[in-house]
């Protein structure tokens, strides 16, 4: 007798006999049990071809788009974390319009290869934890394959420090703190450092003979205290002294005790290493309080509100600096031009740092014709005789710029007019 197994669609022997369709010895049980476990393998199996295949796919696709792009299709995806709020808010919006120019101008040039920069802004507040964790936003969710930023140096150590750990560089515009170095082959800035502006300040002073130097720090800010040492160093190793030391911190809106101790040593100079938010108060109270002599700082004075914060007695201070708006050089003009046209401003020195830090950054990916981590950290090394708007720019093999400084006075009309100009190769 002959039976149907289900499935099949041959008749079978019930027992015993050999099987039409699979060509073995079976019973229709054990037939049935064999047929459906090779139907279902077979089923199985190209599911599993299926799964492989859309992995492979997805692995493709992920593998092309980690890091903003590293691979050959897409926009290419940059992080800029800078200080939109809080007290330096200033310079963080002026570095997000530069930046954005320059992107502008890479990607109307034809990008890299047609591919197009896409920025993607961070504000960090002001805040040093809050720089922290924004770059990592950057790097993790956002998977950007450069950082550019910060201005201040305890917020650009956070922020570097993890664009190291991440193995993508990252370019500050305006960190000036010699230690930072320290971080990595993924740090990089296109500012001068402390050591190199404290030796300014300091030759300076030795220029025009003052003997007597006093100096306002603020205690908590690592820029201030820094600048101050390197400043006490040039000052005493060519027979000054530092006839005065006194202390502020970020914040205090009177300084009046201090400016009485130092009027009772009567400098030569009174150089405030800190930032134009308390600097410009402390020249408008050391008028008031009669000090007559030089005042002076560094770049952390640079801003476009000084004069408007100082008033009347902050003209005639002086500071280092990066850039003037005033420079006749063709580059520098052109660049005052076009941002000029799309913003209704004149750049200033912040602005024009972040402009150079973004346009070393995408020369650094066409010389690299990638935008690999390894291969764009070792091609931002690589920079040398950049022709910024800053000056000619040269990063050495620790991420620093070998640059010009300026030494800038101030003018009534809030303008920065360039008074001596100290190359690199002279110090």
């Amino acid at each position: 007798m002959e039976v149907s197994v289900t499935g099949c669609g041959y008749s079978c022997p019930a027992k015993g006999a050999v099987c039409k369709k699979a060509g073995i010895e079976t019973s229709p049980q054990k037939f049935l049990r064999q047929r459906r476990g090779k139907v279902y393998g077979m089923k199985i199996f190209a599911v599993l071809l299926k799964i492989a295949a859309v992995s492979i796919l997805v692995a493709g696709c992920t593998s092309s788009e980690k890091s903003g792009g590293a691979g050959d299709k897409g926009d290419i995806k940059v992080g800029l974390y800078t200080s939109m709020t809080g007290s330096e808010s200033a310079w963080g919006q002026a570095s997000k319009e530069s930046v954005d120019l320059a992107t502008e101008e890479f990607n109307e040039s034809g990008g890299l290869n047609g591919r197009k920069v896409k920025i993607i802004l961070q504000d960090t507040g002001s805040q040093a934890e809050q720089a922290k964790t924004v770059a990592q936003r950057l790097t993790d969710t956002d998977q950007v394959v450069a950082l550019l930023g910060e201005i201040a140096s305890g917020r650009t150590q956070q922020g570097a420090s993890v664009a190291q750990a991440k193995g993508i560089p990252d370019i500050t515009s305006g960190s000036t703190r010699d230690d930072l170095a320290a971080i990595g082959d993924s740090f990089n800035r296109v500012c001068f450092n402390d050591s190199m502006q404290g030796k300014v300040l300091g030759q300076f002073v030795v220029d025009k003979g003052w003997k007597k130097v006093a100096l306002m720090v603020d205690r908590k800010q690592p820029y201030s205290t820094g600048l101050a040492a390197q400043i006490e160093k040039i000052v005493t190793a060519n027979g000054g002294q530092i006839v005065a030391t006194e202390f502020y911190q970020g914040g205090d809106p009177e300084f009046s005790a201090q400016l009485v101790n130092i009027k009772q040593k009567n400098p030569d100079v009174l150089i405030i290493p800190g930032y134009y938010t308390e600097a410009a108060a402390i020249c408008k109270q050391a008028r008031q309080n009669g000090l007559k002599m030089q005042l002076m700082g560094g770049d952390g004075w640079s801003n476009p509100d000084l004069r408007k914060q100082g008033g009347p007695d902050i003209v005639g201070a002086m500071f280092t600096d990066h850039f003037t708006n005033k420079d006749p050089d063709p580059v520098v003009q052109d660049f005052v031009k076009r941002y000029q046209q799309k913003y209704s401003k004149k750049p200033e020195a912040i602005g024009a740092l972040a402009y150079d830090s973004a346009k070393v950054l995408f020369d650094a990916m066409k010389r690299a014709k990638s935008t690999d981590g390894a291969a764009l950290k070792k091609s931002v090394r690589e920079t040398k005789d950049f022709p910024g708007v800053t000056g000619k720019i040269t990063i050495d093999d620790k991420g620093n710029a070998k640059k010009r400084v300026l030494v800038v006075r101030v003018e009534d009309d809030g303008s920065f007019s360039v008074v001596k100009v100290y190359e690199p190769d002279k110090l």
